[in-house]
């Protein structure tokens, strides 16, 4: 009788098993393939751990949160208080750089940051209108500022926002190169069954 993929047969599933997942891993796809050893071959089993499109969300999500943890901290620390709807604000304006940054990825990283600076103002106008001026929660006012707009946004902070941008687009960068090559070396992997195969030729006699 045939061993199972989850019990010991002449070699250590268990001790296999981690670099069978490291090996055939890549971000966006999300595979993994056991490996097992059994009379001689390498079998290779491979399944999905979890779909394409749920990786997506889960990192969109993890930089939604880390882009309101980093609104906040800036806040605290620039004023001594923050607001829940400035971590709201604050994942959104980290997902629209993201995006900024990958439509603009041949243009210089100066340019990059001066259009995140004008996205990151027109959310915060947008959210200002609704927050501050809608719902009255006077979350932050600018009306001290000169040439500010409705008290919402001002140059100084426009002017902050694309500073900041700079370090959030090499993030980007970062993070969607990551991505590709790991894309990359997914392809270029050489695939552990025909490794199993070669060794199952070479040994003829071990079935």
């Amino acid at each position: 009788m045939r061993n199972s993929p989850l019990q010991k047969s002449d070699g250590d599933f268990f001790s296999v098993f981690p670099l069978a997942v490291r090996q055939s891993y890549s971000p966006g796809i999300a595979n993994a393939r056991i490996i097992y050893p059994g009379r001689g071959k390498i079998t290779v089993k491979r399944f999905a751990l979890i779909g394409k499109d749920a990786v997506f969300m889960l990192k969109r999500a993890g930089i939604f949160v880390f882009g309101g943890l980093a609104y906040c901290a800036i806040e605290l620390a620039y004023r001594g208080r923050t607001h829940y709807t400035m971590a709201l604000t604050g994942g959104a304006c980290l997902l629209l750089l993201g995006a900024v940054n990958r439509r603009m990825k041949d243009k210089s990283l100066l340019l990059r940051g001066a259009a995140g600076g004008a996205a990151i103002t027109a959310v915060e106008f947008a959210v200002g209108l609704v927050v501050n001026k809608l719902l009255d929660m006077n979350v932050w006012d600018y009306s001290d500022k000169p040439l500010n707009i409705c008290g919402q946004i001002c140059p100084q902070f426009t002017l902050a926002w694309m500073a900041l941008s700079i370090p959030a687009m090499l993030m980007c960068s970062m993070l969607d190169g990551a991505d590709r090559a790991g894309v990359r070396s997914g392809k270029n992997a050489r695939p552990l069954a025909r490794a199993g195969q070669d060794k199952s030729a070479a040994n003829p006699d071990t079935e």
